[in-house]
């Protein structure tokens, strides 16, 4: 096996573990990384850098945050500097 066959083959098994994860939590992927990127930064993120950073469409970041805050697993918080953050 090649060392590119070699890295692609450690990356899907990566994949596979976090979304067994999340579907083992009832959540979708999208909604799994959110709250991966949150406990990462111990802090508040925006959707929009949250999106940007991720490469995903805003509309599909922000339906998965509104998910979670009716879950109660974010809230939304609206901040001067940082508007459209959330928070777990």
């Amino acid at each position: 096996m090649s060392e590119l066959q070699n890295y692609n083959h450690l990356f899907a098994t990566r994949e596979n573990i976090y979304r067994q994860v999340a579907t083992n939590a009832g959540i979708s992927e999208m909604g799994f990384w959110i709250l991966y990127s949150i406990c990462q930064t111990q802090q508040p993120l925006m959707q929009s850098a949250f999106a940007d950073e991720h490469c995903y469409p805003r509309q599909t970041v922000n339906s998965a945050v509104n998910r979670l805050v009716r879950r109660n697993l974010v809230e939304l918080t609206n901040s001067p500097h940082q508007r459209g953050s959330w928070s777990s």
